[in-house]
């Protein structure tokens, strides 16, 4: 039995739903969804970084009477990556990140939702890999890793991130806007607003930010209309003007989602998206 926060939050869904009902899909792209595991959420358990097997294996063999060294670095070891990975940062190699250990009743699949490397890419095997560095990717990187599962590790893994987004080929005249109170999570409060170019809505918002938090208004994306010089990439993120319903995980291209069900990759599926047209 549901509680009453997933309760509220699943009237919210299908509200958002329901406001997007006169929208029609898209030909072109799709969204993706990991999918998990269905028991905890995620798959990932824990995080097995090299500075916490060093530790462990330097008190596995301890005398207990010899002084311990560590050599720490003066930042966390999940600082180092965050700073390393964050925004458009895209380095050539980086450290070690070591093993992520899933969890008994999780599956070991193409695709791994979970880990704080997430926020920044997707975790994919080499097969999945091997499929994307066909496609066109954008800038972009694959950083190794391995997954851990009942003490078997699978070293075929990687974090890739991409820079590839839709940000800058949005056509603002025939994209679909409405406007909302700051924070506020009623479907109804949404009213539809119409800008001719991307001016209009920076004035918009700048005027806006001379007012208290509380009374400010935000503009946010219906749905978004690509200009004619979008790139054809066939993964790509869509950031800009999006609220908190949607999806943080990157769109597809339909050309690449028929090659990944072509090979029956694991661990994601497919949705049609009006976000995007």
């Amino acid at each position: 039995m549901k509680n009453i926060l997933e309760n509220l939050a699943d009237k919210w869904l299908n509200g958002h739903k329901e406001y997007s009902n006169d929208l029609d899909f898209s030909n072109e792209f799709y969204e993706i969804e990991i999918i998990g595991n269905k028991r905890t959420g995620n798959q990932i358990d824990n995080w097995e970084s090299v500075g916490s097997l060093e530790v462990e294996e330097a008190f596995k063999n301890w005398d207990g009477k010899t002084e311990l060294k560590f050599d720490f670095p003066e930042k966390g070891e999940i600082e180092i990556f965050n700073n390393l990975l964050k925004y458009d940062n895209l380095p050539s190699k980086i450290p070690d990140i070591g093993s992520f250990v899933l969890f008994k009743s999780s599956k070991v699949t193409d695709f791994i939702n979970g880990g704080f490397v997430s926020q920044f890419g997707v975790i994919v095997n080499e097969k999945v890999k091997d499929i994307l560095i066909k496609y066109n990717l954008g800038k972009h990187q694959f950083y190794p890793l391995k997954i851990k599962h009942k003490d078997e590790y699978y070293k075929n893994y990687f974090l890739f991130k991409t820079l590839s987004s839709a940000d800058n080929f949005i056509n603002i005249e025939e994209s679909i806007f409405y406007k909302q109170r700051a924070m506020s999570f009623d479907i109804e409060d949404r009213i539809d607003i119409k800008f001719n170019n991307q001016s209009e809505i920076d004035d918009f918002t700048n005027e806006n930010k001379k007012l208290d938090y509380s009374s400010q208004i935000w503009v946010y994306s219906k749905q978004i209309k690509l200009n004619s010089n979008f790139p054809k990439q066939d993964i790509f993120y869509l950031k800009k003007y999006q609220n908190s319903s949607d999806s943080s995980l990157p769109l597809i291209s339909e050309r690449l989602k028929k090659e990944l069900e072509k090979n029956g990759i694991t661990g994601v599926t497919f949705e049609k998206t009006k976000r995007i047209i």
